[in-house]
């Protein structure tokens, strides 16, 4: 990887991002918050009460297959550790995640290179993603972390007492590797709730939210690569709710994403 190249493009991607910000936060002042929901862990899992939050936080693996210079596919699993409300988590003597029962995701996607290129910092919108959300009252799931190496899949051996809670498939989507080895995955996507554990589990509000916001970013380490694969074993990140986006706040992100591109290819030429 050429390291002058690195350090050109954090410059780069540094001056984008201010000016994409610029041009987002001058447009309007609308803000979105992440929507509240409530928990009842009893109902599937544990002897808990109810409880409120508006994020899942969770570490994930992955292993990624590049099908071609420009297209990547991957496979693996968020294990969700704690829940927060407003930043703050949720601890576990509260949800009794992690304690009485175990919260995790399996999901499927591909990437399209838009902008750089593999070796070196690179942007990809997703083009597909599904994704399942189960639960494990048992704790009995056994999680495989991808391995570049030795070509294996990110996967969940579950246990026989999981139950599906939901599942939902991409609305619009970002990734890519930056100019410090790190990566991330931003993506918006649909949320059906799995009837009739899906609704028990997520009680509030009735009926829930149809849009999942997932955000996971993996740092420099933990990266591994063997011919065509690579692994992602460093990362962490969170998933919160809402109803659909607004028309205004997609304006915004717009905006702020054309600036980032325009930039970009005006530092290329």
């Amino acid at each position: 990887m050429r390291m002058s190249y690195l350090y050109k493009n954090i410059a780069t991607l540094g001056t984008a991002a201010v000016l994409a910000g610029g041009m987002a936060f001058n447009a309007s002042a609308a803000t979105t918050t992440a929507g509240t929901f409530t928990v009842d862990p009893d109902s599937n899992a544990a002897t808990l009460n109810s409880f409120d939050a508006n994020l899942i936080n969770g570490t994930a693996s992955s292993l990624l297959t590049v099908t071609s210079p420009t297209t990547i596919s991957g496979t693996g699993w968020i294990d969700f550790t704690a829940f927060a409300l407003n930043s703050l988590n949720v601890g576990v003597g509260t949800s009794g995640l992690g304690l009485d029962y175990g919260l995790y995701a399996t999901y499927d996607y591909t990437t399209t290179i838009v902008s750089g290129a593999l070796g070196s910092p690179f942007d990809a919108v997703v083009d597909s993603l599904t994704y399942t959300l189960w639960l494990d009252p048992g704790l009995g799931s056994t999680f495989i972390a991808g391995d570049a190496i030795n070509g294996i899949v990110a996967d969940v051996t579950a246990d026989g007492d999981v139950v599906q809670l939901g599942t939902g498939s991409l609305i619009s989507g970002l990734a890519g590797f930056n100019a410090q080895g790190g990566a991330y995955f931003n993506a918006q996507t649909t949320l059906e709730l799995t009837d009739p554990d899906g609704p028990a589990f997520f009680v509030d509000p009735d009926p829930f939210y149809g849009v999942a916001f997932e955000q996971f970013n993996n740092t420099g380490q933990g990266i591994a690569t063997s011919g065509n694969l690579i692994s992602l074993n460093q990362a962490a990140g969170g998933v919160d709710f809402n109803a659909v986006p607004e028309p205004a706040t997609l304006a915004l992100l717009g905006m702020g994403l054309f600036g980032i591109g325009a930039t970009m290819r005006r530092r290329q030429s």
